[in-house]
């Protein structure tokens, strides 16, 4: 699935790994985990350039972060029939300098179904004044120990864990809401201090 390359990764020495072993065992014991996507580009091309015909251009970059453990989160997607998706951690920086760890995520999207979902979720995050929108992913639970080889490159250079399914939530919903006036459903909601008028309607 995806056919893409597996790379290496230089590591820096005497450094810590991203993923300290306590991370690691409380990411494998979930059986699903929460994104908070922080920013949406959507690539389009119309006619043509000099030097190459853009018309067919079609693109999203979409990440954002895992709270616990403190990771960033790219998404990348594919065309290609198969599985759902898969997962695995990695890592970026600059040489000599500590690596970061996030988590990359691949979703087998063929008809950009996903991608315009959460794009249309996160944009109505955006404009009810939130910072970020919401992704939840499920996946097997006991996947996300690295094995020993893996310890030792600090990234998942063999790995690629199973992604069973998403959620995401396009909520409208103004950030500036008394608790009063929050759906029944939502943890926040509180009758207190509604209106006397309100009984009217």
């Amino acid at each position: 699935m995806f056919g893409r390359k597996k790379t290496t990764v230089e590591t820096v020495k005497e450094q810590n790994p991203c993923w300290d072993e306590k991370a690691q065992t409380f990411f494998a014991e979930q059986d699903r985990f929460d994104v908070y996507i922080t920013s949406v580009t959507k690539r389009t091309g119309f006619g043509k350039s000099t030097t190459h015909d853009i018309a067919s251009t079609r693109g999203y970059e979409i990440s954002g972060l895992v709270i616990y453990p403190q990771w960033r989160v790219e998404l990348n997607f594919d065309e290609s029939d198969g599985d759902f998706g898969l997962w695995f951690y990695h890592s970026y920086g600059r040489s000599n300098e500590a690596r970061q760890p996030f988590l990359e995520i691949w979703i087998s999207d063929r008809d950009y179904s996903i991608r315009e979902a959460l794009a249309s979720a996160h944009q109505a995050g955006v404009v009810s004044g939130h910072k970020r929108s919401l992704v939840r992913f499920w996946k097997r639970k006991g996947d996300g120990i690295f094995t020993a080889e893996e310890a030792a490159a600090g990234w998942s250079c063999d790995s690629r864990y199973p992604l069973n399914g998403m959620y995401v939530w396009e909520q409208f919903e103004s950030v500036h809401l008394p608790r009063w006036a929050l759906p029944a459903s939502n943890e926040r909601f509180s009758a207190e201090g509604t209106p006397d008028w309100y009984g009217q309607f």
